[in-house]
């Protein structure tokens, strides 16, 4: 009986030796790892990430300025003459639909900066929304065109699209006025909502980008400190 409890002893203390040197590897390996230099590991050419959306990888600006490319492109094929005075009401609740439904978003991506959101990606919709605004105001003054004694010197899209970034920033050059009550007022909600909602997206967006910048700064100097003190080692 005596000796099988020392075998049985025995076999225990190689059991816990074996489970105490097993833990000793994985911390060392553990320690090795942190010790090596974080490095910035770029996506070799002809190769995707597995696991990750096809939208994901593609760069989001490059996505925002084809975007916008296609609302330029848009704004210019859209059958626009479909509104105008013989469709006050559908012109009217469509201008506004649209002008509060962008309002929403702007406000939302305003909000998710505010809160530090990881999934936020104002970067790429604010710049997408502004442009939506714009061309949303442009329609608008080129619809107004058609009324008589609304727009003068306003007859293309073009000069509509003129007119609204002339307004927009607050330039004023005078050859394409205003001249009707009815096109003043939608100037001045132009001002209002450039001042409330443009203003407030740009700075939301400043602010993301400062973020990121510090974000990616603080990155390179905590690489360059693990280099260095693993230089020294």
């Amino acid at each position: 009986m005596r000796q099988r409890d020392v075998r049985k002893w025995d076999m225990r203390r190689q059991e816990v030796r074996r489970e105490e040197g097993r833990r000793r590897d994985v911390r060392q390996r553990d320690v090795r790892r942190r010790d090596v230099p974080l490095r910035r590991v770029r996506p070799v050419a002809g190769r995707l990430r597995p696991g990750r959306p096809l939208f994901w990888r593609v760069r989001p600006w490059s996505v925002a300025v084809l975007l916008c490319v296609l609302l330029l492109a848009g704004y210019f094929l859209l059958p626009l003459h479909h509104f105008g005075p013989h469709r006050p009401t559908a012109s009217w609740a469509v201008f506004v639909g649209a002008l509060g439904a962008v309002a929403g978003l702007l406000v939302w991506q305003i909000r998710d900066v505010l809160l530090e959101r990881s999934t936020a990606r104002p970067g790429f919709v604010i710049p997408v929304l502004m442009m939506v605004s714009v061309h949303i105001f442009a329609a608008g003054y080129f619809a107004l065109s058609r009324y008589p004694g609304e727009m003068s010197g306003l007859e293309t899209r073009l000069d509509a699209l003129y007119f609204t970034m002339v307004t927009l920033t607050t330039v004023g050059y005078g050859d394409v006025v205003a001249t009707g009550q009815t096109a003043r007022i939608v100037v001045v909600l132009q001002l209002v909502y450039g001042l409330v909602f443009l203003t407030a997206a740009g700075a939301a967006l400043s602010t993301q980008l400062r973020g990121m910048l510090g974000t990616r700064a603080a990155q390179r100097d905590s690489a360059s400190l693990q280099r260095e003190s693993t230089s020294r080692r």
